[in-house]
């Protein structure tokens, strides 16, 4: 995977109960994703280390090289 990170941050990105996620290109938008605000909402099934469960707020602020349109990591 290929994940590039842009700071600053927007003060949300450390805001309590906030993540930080990885955009796929298609929706990282050439950067104009960088700094969005998204909900997701997981069922706890998944890959990696903490899948999400239930609603998490986060703010996209990398570039996932390896994700699929509406995928983030």
């Amino acid at each position: 995977m290929l994940f590039r990170s842009l700071d600053p941050l927007t003060p949300m990105a450390s805001q309590k109960g906030w993540i930080r996620v990885a955009a796929g290109q298609y929706d990282f938008l050439k950067s104009l994703g960088c700094g969005m605000c998204v909900e997701i909402r997981g069922s706890g099934k998944g890959s990696g280390l903490t899948p999400v469960t239930g609603v998490k707020k986060a703010i996209v602020h990398d570039l996932c090289g390896a994700c699929e349109k509406g995928e983030i990591s």
